[in-house]
C-alpha cells in the first residue's frame, strides 16, 4: 500500500504488482553451446546481483511489488531449492522436461498451419513449453517480465524503452546467420525474417501487460515466431499491441555473433 499526502489528505493507493518469470536453464555445468562450439558453466547464482540491481530494485522504485517464479530445468537440479530461497521465488508445479514427441508434434502442427513457418528456425522450444504444463494459477499482476536465468542486463529496466501497456520484444531479427553478407542490413529488407514473418528476438527478455498474458503464455514456446503466431491466432491482437524496444535496429540473439545494447550473459566459458 502506498501512503501519499494529497491536498492535505492521506491517500491510500494499492501498489502495482510485477511478476518475474525466470526461464531457460538455471544450472548446467559444462553446457555445450552449439552456436559457438564452446562450453559454458551455467549457474543462476552468477546473475543474482545483476538481477537485483537492474531488475527487482528498479521495479520497486517504480512502485511495484515484485514476486517471481523460476520455470527451469528443476529435475535433478542440485541448486533448485537454493535458487527458490535466494530469489524468494514461488515454487510452482510444472513439468521440467517435455518429450521429443510432444515438441515435434507441436512443431509439425504449426508448420501445417502457417505459411513459411519452417523457413527459419524459431528457437529452442522446451523453455517455453514448460509454461504450457504449469498446474498452478498464474499469480495476478499488472505486468509480467520473462527473463532468461543467465541474462545480465546492461542497464536498469526503468532505463529501457519499454511500453508497459503492451507486449514488448527487444528487437526485430533478420533470422539468417549470414544476413549481412546477403545485404540484409535492416528490418524492412524483403528477405529479412521480420519482413517475411515478424521474426523477433528470442526468449531473452519480455515485458507483458496483464491483458495479454494468456495469449502470450500460449505462444511463448514459439520464441522467434511467437509474435507471428499471436497475430494469426488472436483476433483481438494487432501490430499496435506490440512494442519493439530497439525500434528498427536489428541484432542477433547470440551475443557471440553480435553484441547488443540490452544484455550480456552471466554464464562462464569453460577454458580447456
Amino acid at each position: 500500500m502506498d501512503i501519499r499526502i494529497k491536498d492535505g489528505r492521506i491517500n491510500l493507493e494499492p501498489r502495482k504488482k510485477a511478476f518475474v518469470f525466470y526461464t531457460g536453464l538455471s544450472y548446467y555445468p559444462n553446457f555445450f553451446h552449439c552456436e559457438t562450439g564452446w562450453h559454458f558453466d551455467l549457474d543462476m547464482e552468477f546473475g543474482y546481483k545483476n538481477h537485483m540491481e537492474q531488475l527487482h530494485n528498479p521495479l520497486r522504485n517504480m512502485g511495484y511489488d515484485v514476486s517471481c517464479a523460476i520455470i527451469t530445468n528443476k529435475d535433478n537440479n542440485p541448486k533448485y531449492a537454493k535458487y527458490l530461497q535466494m530469489y524468494n521465488a514461488l515454487d510452482m508445479s510444472y513439468d521440467s522436461e517435455v518429450s521429443d514427441f510432444e515438441i515435434e508434434s507441436m512443431i509439425n502442427y504449426f508448420k501445417v498451419r502457417y505459411e513459411r513457418f519452417d523457413a527459419f528456425s524459431f528457437g529452442y522450444p522446451i523453455q517455453g513449453f514448460r509454461f504450457l504444463t504449469i498446474r498452478d494459477p498464474i499469480p495476478a499482476a499488472d505486468i509480467y517480465i520473462f527473463i532468461r536465468c543467465d541474462l545480465n542486463l546492461k542497464n536498469p529496466i526503468n532505463k529501457l524503452n519499454i511500453d508497459y501497456n503492451k507486449i514488448n520484444y527487444l528487437w526485430k531479427e533478420e533470422g539468417i546467420h549470414n544476413a549481412r553478407e546477403q545485404g540484409i542490413t535492416h528490418a524492412d529488407h524483403p528477405n529479412s525474417g521480420w519482413s517475411r514473418h515478424y521474426r523477433v528476438c528470442g526468449n531473452m527478455l519480455h515485458v507483458v501487460n496483464k491483458k495479454y498474458i494468456k495469449s502470450f503464455l500460449t505462444h511463448f514456446w514459439l520464441e522467434h515466431c511467437s509474435m507471428q503466431a499471436m497475430l494469426r491466432d488472436c483476433d483481438s491482437i494487432t501490430l499496435e499491441d506490440f512494442h519493439i524496444v530497439c525500434g528498427d535496429k536489428m541484432y542477433d540473439s547470440c551475443i557471440e555473433r553480435q553484441p547488443n545494447p540490452i544484455f550480456s550473459h552471466s554464464r562462464k566459458k569453460v577454458e580447456k
